[in-house]
């Protein structure tokens, strides 16, 4: 199991309660700590130990330093020769090492946090402490800052006034058709083939490799946020203007056209496996891509559908993180920051997760309860740590008719090549 946030409260004494929180910073900066302390500019970089050393047997061992083999990770060396050399001493002891080591990465990776969240600070005006996940991180800058004026009221919430935003977080029922909708990108795998003898007759074999594919479409494209209309029956043929000029979700039956080489609707199939097919079949897709589909042969039959409020929702985001992008030098903490927040946005919009919540309880309480417990762990100190909500708490962050619209017009954009 993952564990995106361990809170601890000491409430022993109830005029100063205690809150500790344990964070998993690899859910932020998706880099190893080596690298990090490098491109946030960290003096005292991260430690050297001798991973393939740290064995039961060797836990007490004290003498001369571990052969150069040991500083390996699953023989994989970590360290030159030359670095080797300076660290030969004949006191080497396993436990003061692995201390001094363990110390020195907590104090690197402090630093390196201290740096990112100073440096958010003064470009975004935000405080990034409440979020587990650069994900999240992501989310909570662009509702904070980026959400377009236009789709921001004021409701009052007893004597306050909120703001709040017009974009809809859909409820089960539109949840459910719109989410059947979404799919990833195309990535089919191809064997191409081109004869070399072609190039006498001026034709040559082109490789196109698209950047920010994601981040561009949600910069250039008007995105889904409202429901405004349901539709039912065919309204290619009873409305086809309708369908032409609005944007939507439809539940279709596909006919691909006959003997297509690259496909390019998905269909999850059994086991949630994602398929390109060929032949019939019935599926919900977003209507940009069926009005892409139809140019290259797709028949399709509307059976129902929402229409949709479109909006630029992400443009003034992704401008801003893209322009701190290119002025930033590759490698440098800026860069690495714009690059991760545009890239991390558009999935937290369409998730959709079980979220647990454990307690800790003795052990004792926990056997005479006669509970089923949906997970118990053993801690090993009289204490278990349980789950006991039968599902957990299910929470549906943002809204998945952007997140689907977003990865539907990155394949469209793809089927050009």
């Amino acid at each position: 199991k993952e564990l995106l946030n361990v809170c601890i409260i000491d409430k022993r004494n109830k005029k100063d309660i205690k809150i500790i929180q344990f964070k998993d910073s690899y859910k932020i900066l998706l880099a190893s700590l080596d690298k990090l302390a490098k491109d946030f500019g960290i003096v005292q970089g991260k430690g050297i130990f001798p991973f393939d050393f740290a064995k039961p047997s060797n836990f007490n061992y004290i003498g001369k330093t571990p052969d150069y083999i040991y500083y390996s990770f699953r023989g994989k060396p970590l360290i030159t020769k030359e670095q080797y050399i300076s660290l030969i001493k004949d006191n080497w002891c396993f436990e003061e090492e692995l201390k001094i080591y363990n110390i020195q990465d907590c104090i690197v990776l402090y630093n390196i946090l201290q740096k990112f969240d100073d440096l958010f600070r003064n470009k975004f005006n935000f405080n990034m402490k409440n979020n587990p996940t650069i994900s999240s991180l992501s989310f909570s800058l662009y509702r904070y800052n980026y959400i377009p004026e236009n789709l921001i009221y004021t409701d009052k919430v007893g004597k306050r006034e909120v703001k709040k935003s017009l974009i809809d977080n859909l409820n089960e029922k539109y949840e459910s058709f719109v989410r059947s909708s979404f799919y990833g990108g195309h990535v089919d795998s191809y064997i191409p083939y081109f004869n070399n003898e072609n190039i006498d007759r001026g034709k040559v074999l082109n490789q196109y490799d698209v950047v920010s594919l994601y981040p561009y479409i949600m910069y250039s494209c008007k995105l889904p946020y409202k429901i405004t209309q349901y539709v039912q029956g065919n309204i290619l043929l009873t409305n086809k203007e309708l369908f032409d000029n609005s944007i939507g979700f439809y539940k279709v039956r596909v006919q691909a056209p006959s003997g297509i080489v690259n496909p390019l609707l998905p269909y999850r199939g059994n086991n949630d496996i994602v398929l390109y097919p060929q032949g019939n079949w019935t599926g919900t897709y977003y209507s940009e891509e069926i009005k892409n589909s139809i140019k290259y042969g797709y028949q399709f039959e509307i059976l129902e559908g929402y229409l949709f409020d479109v909006d630029y929702l992400f443009k003034d985001y992704i401008g801003d993180l893209f322009a701190i992008k290119q002025n930033s030098k590759k490698g440098t903490p800026m860069y690495l920051i714009s690059k991760i927040l545009q890239n991390s946005l558009y999935g937290k919009v369409g998730i959709h997760f079980s979220l647990p919540t454990y307690h800790v309880i003795n052990s004792s309480e926990a056997d005479e309860n006669n509970k089923e417990y949906n997970d118990r762990i053993d801690l090993n100190n009289g204490y278990s740590l349980v789950n006991d909500a039968v599902n957990g708490e299910t929470f549906t962050l943002g809204n998945v008719a952007i997140a689907s619209a977003i990865t539907a017009y990155a394949r469209v954009f793809m089927s050009q090549f």
